[in-house]
């Protein structure tokens, strides 16, 4: 340093200064001393921050000569080769130094973001959306509402908020994207396409599957694909990528225009089924994902049927969330094709509805089902009609719509289920069970108590164990009720015996539906070992015979 010129001695003078400041401060209180955006840090408050950072490290215990100091800086992810990166992976082998990675917000945290910033009663579909394309950063939610707002797209279903356009269809300002751009613009050209058509694929994408599409050999993907995750901008899980950054998704997405992004899906999902063909079951979810996203580049006919396929095998494998959005896809475009007759688009509307009142969706519940029970009026089918007019008996109780000690109007529900064939006992057995509910909640605790008992009769006639698992919950209600505490108990251990029995065998069960309302007993009324066991598996109801 004596032989050092004036400029480089300086700096180093100026850090000594700060750093012993700080110390002399510590003596009477503690200090923490945050450093916010590391990333766009000049080199001398570069330095600045290594040199601290590296004292305090070297100096661990408070002394009497120094009090506790905490130095904390925050920053975005940077590629390996970036200078803020090389500082921090070298202050990271000091022992008193610590990484904390900071995710974002999870779907609570974004619901209570979107409703601060003045978004009335939030629908899962508005949160979900958001939280997709801004990965819970909450700079990046408060743009994305902003930019649903300036384009009219957050509208009122049922009394909840929900927006018609997917995370794919948002954009967030050029501010928050242009650096995330730079850094792809610098990616050769065969890189830069492989991740448009990776982001096209979804948030992750085998290399499999992309060297198919993009008909190139596996090894020469890979080895393009090792530009972006050096760069910071793909994550190698070892089966398969991830972006790295939903912002870096939604900017590789936006690299084609518009037009030419709907072709692309449109020749993804014709690739897809040609080279799927002999079994296509496999790949229905992806094609039809891809068909939606297309928008008028695709016929509307396949893109109704396709995703009617895929709601229903995402429904089996309990992917509620995945199958109501599917129905509404296939609803929307089977509705402009005229593909599916009146009694079919009542049952996917049935479906939906069904859907969404396990995952609680209020408004989009009532819609569709108030849709089922209108078309299945207008074309006389009497089966599904008692199913929609059930089913919304008892989302509208279970969604607190009905006060209690207050009989709900089940006029039609009752009507209806007079009328019907005795050949369906499942279906009367469930309606009665709603009906046992309703009644229960209308503090009449003799005809709930009687309606239950009819529908469990039916189902012991009939064979059903796991009904009669079911509806022996319902029956249980209406005794305790009225403070008949030896008869609840009994029904609800009937329910629960039958649920373990059911359980065995539903091990060997092939009807999915089956397993997993069995399984959503034993969750409800098991032992913990028994529940822990069963796994988070959601019961549905098969649509009715029509």
């Amino acid at each position: 340093i004596a032989t050092a010129t004036v400029e480089q001695t300086e700096p180093q003078r100026l850090f000594l200064a700060l750093s012993r400041a700080l110390t002399v401060f510590a003596r009477s209180r503690p200090i923490l001393l945050l450093i916010e955006d590391l990333h766009w840090a000049d080199r001398a408050s570069l330095d600045l921050f290594e040199h601290l950072a590296g004292v305090l490290a070297r100096s661990q215990e408070p002394t009497a000569a120094a009090g506790p100091i905490l130095l904390v800086g925050s920053h975005r992810l940077r590629p390996s080769d970036d200078r803020v990166a090389q500082v921090l992976a070298r202050l990271e082998r000091e022992e008193g130094c610590q990484r904390i990675s900071v995710g974002g917000f999870d779907e609570g945290g974004v619901y209570d973001l979107v409703s601060a910033l003045g978004v009335p009663a939030p629908s899962q579909q508005l949160v979900r959306t958001i939280g997709d394309l801004s990965g819970g950063n909450p700079l990046f939610v408060r743009e994305a509402v902003h930019h649903l707002r300036e384009r009219n797209a957050i509208g009122v279903r049922g009394g909840a908020s929900v927006t018609s356009l997917t995370a794919a269809d948002l954009e967030l300002p050029s501010t928050l994207s242009v650096a995330v751009r730079g850094r792809v613009d610098r990616l050769p050209e065969r890189t830069r396409w492989l991740l448009v058509l990776g982001s096209l694929l979804g948030h992750s994408f085998e290399g499999s599957t992309l060297s198919e599409v993009a008909s190139r050999d596996v090894d020469g993907v890979v080895e393009d694909l090792e530009e972006a995750v050096a760069a910071g901008l793909l994550v190698d899980e070892g089966h398969a990528y991830t972006f790295a950054h939903p912002l870096v998704r939604q900017v590789s997405l936006r690299i084609p225009s518009p037009t030419n992004r709907q072709r692309l899906h449109l020749q993804l999902a014709t690739r897809l089924e040609q080279m799927h063909e002999a079994r296509l079951d496999r790949v229905v979810p992806l094609v039809a994902h891809h068909l939606i996203r297309a928008g008028p580049a695709a016929d509307p006919a396949k893109v109704a049927e396709m995703a009617r396929r895929a709601a229903f095998q995402a429904l089996a494998r309990s992917a509620l969330h995945e199958g109501a959005e599917l129905l509404e896809a296939a609803i929307a475009h089977g509705g402009r094709a005229g593909v599916f007759p009146p009694t079919e688009m009542a049952s996917l509307h049935l479906a939906a509805g069904r859907a969404y009142h396990r995952v609680y969706e209020l408004g989009p519940c009532l819609d569709h089902l108030h849709a089922a029970v209108d078309g299945f009026e207008a074309s006389e089918d009497l089966r599904g009609l008692v199913a929609a007019l059930s089913e919304q008996a008892r989302a509208r109780l279970d969604f607190g719509l009905v006060s209690y000690s207050r009989l709900d109007d089940v006029e039609a529900l009752e009507s209806a289920l007079a009328r019907l064939d005795a050949d369906v006992p499942r279906l009367r057995a469930r309606a009665l069970g709603t009906l046992a509910l309703t009644y229960w909640t209308a503090r009449a605790s003799q005809k709930a108590e009687d309606l239950a008992t009819q529908a469990i009769e039916i189902a012991r006639r009939d064979g059903d164990d796991l009904l009669c698992s079911e509806l022996s919950c319902d029956l249980a209600l209406a005794p305790l009720q009225r403070l008949r505490t030896r008869e609840c108990l009994g029904a609800f251990q009937e329910a629960t015996e039958r649920a373990r029995e059911l359980l065995l065998l539903g091990r060997e069960l092939s009807g999915a539906e089956a397993a997993s309302a069995v399984r959503d007993l034993i969750l409800r009324y098991g032992t913990p070992s028994e529940r822990l066991g069963a796994g988070p598996v959601f019961a549905l109801e098969p649509l009715p015979a029509t």
